[in-house]
Order: C-alpha cells, then sequence, then structure tokens
C-alpha cells in the first residue's frame, strides 16, 4: 500500500485540514449552528467572531485527535494519517521512519505494534501533554467570548 504514498505530506497542517473538513464543520459547526438557530440566536456569531470560530475548529481537532489516539491501531492497519502516526513520523530518525511507512497499511500485528510502542516516542505520554494543553487553550478562548450563551454552549460541549 505505502509504495505510492508521499510520506513527506504527512504534516501537521494537512492533518489540521482534514480534522476541519472531517470532524470541526460536521461535527461542531453545524450541530451549533442549528442549535443556536433552535434557540433563535442568530448562529452568523460563530462565524463573525474570530474566537468563536477558533474554538469550535480547535475543538473539532481534539476530538478528530482524540479519535485518532483511541484507534491508532486501526488507521495504521488501515494506512490513514492519525494524531499518533504524525506524531511518530515527526519524532522519528531515518530507520523509524521507513519502519513507520513500511508498517503502513499493514495487517501484521507485529509490524504495527513495534511502531505504535517505540519507548522513545512517549506516546500517552505525548498525547496527555496535548489533550491537556489544548483544553487550556480552548478554555482560555472561551473565556474571552463575550456572548454569555456561547461561552455556556461552548463550556457545555468541552466538558462532555
Amino acid at each position: 500500500m505505502n509504495g505510492y504514498l508521499d510520506f513527506s505530506q504527512f504534516t501537521q497542517e494537512n492533518y489540521r485540514k482534514i480534522a476541519q473538513c472531517k470532524t470541526s464543520f460536521v461535527s461542531y459547526y453545524l450541530p451549533i449552528a442549528l442549535g443556536l438557530l433552535l434557540a433563535d440566536i442568530d448562529p452568523k456569531v460563530l462565524r463573525d467572531d474570530v474566537t468563536s470560530e477558533k474554538i469550535w475548529m480547535d475543538m473539532g481537532l481534539l476530538h478528530h485527535a482524540r479519535e485518532d489516539y483511541n484507534n491508532s491501531q486501526q488507521h495504521l492497519e488501515r494506512g490513514k494519517l492519525g494524531w499518533p502516526i504524525l506524531v511518530a513520523l515527526k519524532m522519528s530518525n531515518t530507520n523509524e521512519k521507513r519502519n513507520i511507512e513500511a508498517s503502513f497499511g499493514s495487517t501484521d500485528r507485529d509490524s504495527v505494534n513495534r511502531v505504535l510502542h517505540y519507548n522513545r516516542f512517549d506516546m500517552e505520554d505525548k498525547w496527555h501533554e496535548y489533550e491537556d494543553k489544548t483544553i487550556y487553550e480552548i478554555k482560555g478562548l472561551i473565556n474571552q467570548l463575550k456572548s454569555r450563551h456561547l461561552r455556556h454552549v461552548f463550556n457545555a460541549i468541552l466538558n462532555k
């Protein structure tokens, strides 16, 4: 499977674009906008306010990364770019990158497990650092919102 993949395209920016299209808009913006409409609040506030747009984009990215982290083995086996793969590629040396690329899309459990359990990656610690930092940043953005309705909505979603 990986003979034709360009792993140089596995970047944080491309990952962010994928997450925004797959998760931020569909799972966060649209349901929040619909809820605001039903509450008779103009959902344009979600797009007009730079802070609120960043919040729902970051919430979608966090959700997407969380799903990737929880399903990292299946993603590697299926050849899907996921948060742990992106982190591993970023941290790996040349030999480790070759192993990741060779295991990408492989159903060989030993090969996949070797990639996912490189001790030096400390993937679980990296995940918790990323999650804690992102939640802290989102909470800071929520506190900057002028609309108490939006603060309430975003806090309720974040705390789920």
